[in-house]
C-alpha cells in the first residue's frame, strides 16, 4: 500500500514540476521573444495630376532637401515603424517614393542621439534611418510629394525586413477632398523573390479588412524576409 501512495507522490510532483517547466519556458519564450512587428501606414490627403492639366494644390519647400522647391499634384503622410518586444539593433527602415520623400525620423526620441534628419539619402525618393543602440522601436514619418503621377506607381507596399515577421500595411484615402470616394479596384498582392504569389493556403496568416470606401487593411504573420505586401 506504502509503494502505491509513494508512486502517486511522485507522479503527482513529476506532474506539478512538468507544468511549472511548461509555464516558465511559455514566459521566458514570451517575455524574451523578439516578436518582431512593422507598421506601415499611408494617409493619401491630395490627388491631382499634372499630365491631365490639373493646377498643382501648392508649392513645396522641401524640409530635408535644400533648396527645393515642387508643384504638388499628389500627397501622401506616411509612418514606417518597426517594433520589438526586446530591445535590438534593428535593422533600417525606410521611406520611398516615385516622386519626392520628405522625412525625418521621431523614434527612438531625440534625447537617445536619433537624428532629426534622414541618416541616408541616396535619391529624393528614398530616406533610410537607423540608430546605432539597441532600441524596440524604430519611427520614421515622412510626406511623399508626387509619386502617384503614373498608372505603374499606383500601389503602396512594405516589405519584411526579418524572417517570421508580422507586417500590418494601412492605406488611407479618407482624407481626399472629394464628395464621394473615387478610388476603386483597390486589390491585395503578395510578392516573393519577385513574383507575385498566390495566397491560396495563406488563410492562417493573412488578414485583409476594409472600412467604409477608403481605408484599407492588411495584416501578413510569419513572412519570409523580402516578403512584399501590396495594394
Amino acid at each position: 500500500m506504502s509503494d502505491v501512495i509513494n508512486e502517486l507522490i511522485v507522479g503527482w510532483i513529476g506532474a506539478v514540476l512538468g507544468w511549472l517547466a511548461f509555464k516558465g519556458w511559455h514566459l521566458y519564450r514570451e517575455r524574451f521573444s523578439r516578436d518582431l512587428v512593422k507598421f506601415t501606414y499611408f494617409r493619401v490627403i491630395r490627388m491631382r495630376f499634372r499630365e491631365r492639366g490639373d493646377s498643382p494644390y501648392y508649392h513645396r519647400q522641401h524640409h530635408t532637401i535644400d533648396g527645393e522647391i515642387e508643384p504638388v499634384y499628389d500627397e501622401t503622410w506616411s509612418l514606417n515603424s518597426i517594433q520589438s518586444r526586446v530591445p535590438e539593433l534593428l535593422h533600417p527602415v525606410q521611406l520611398t517614393s516615385s516622386g519626392v520623400v520628405d522625412a525625418m525620423q521621431v523614434l527612438p526620441t531625440l534625447d537617445k542621439d536619433a537624428d532629426n534628419h534622414p541618416h541616408s539619402r541616396n535619391a529624393a525618393g528614398i530616406a533610410g534611418f537607423s540608430h546605432h543602440e539597441k532600441c524596440t522601436n524604430l519611427t520614421a514619418v515622412g510626406t511623399l510629394v508626387n509619386g502617384l503621377q503614373k498608372n505603374e506607381q499606383w500601389w503602396f507596399g512594405t516589405t519584411a525586413q526579418y524572417e517570421g515577421q508580422t507586417l500590418i500595411l494601412v492605406v488611407d484615402f479618407s482624407s481626399l477632398p472629394f464628395e464621394r470616394g473615387i478610388v476603386h479596384g483597390i486589390h491585395s498582392v503578395l510578392e516573393r523573390n519577385r513574383s507575385v504569389m498566390t495566397k491560396a493556403g495563406l488563410e492562417s496568416d493573412w488578414f485583409e479588412d476594409q472600412l467604409g470606401n477608403d481605408i484599407f487593411y492588411l495584416k501578413f504573420t510569419n513572412a519570409q524576409k523580402g516578403d512584399v505586401i501590396k495594394f
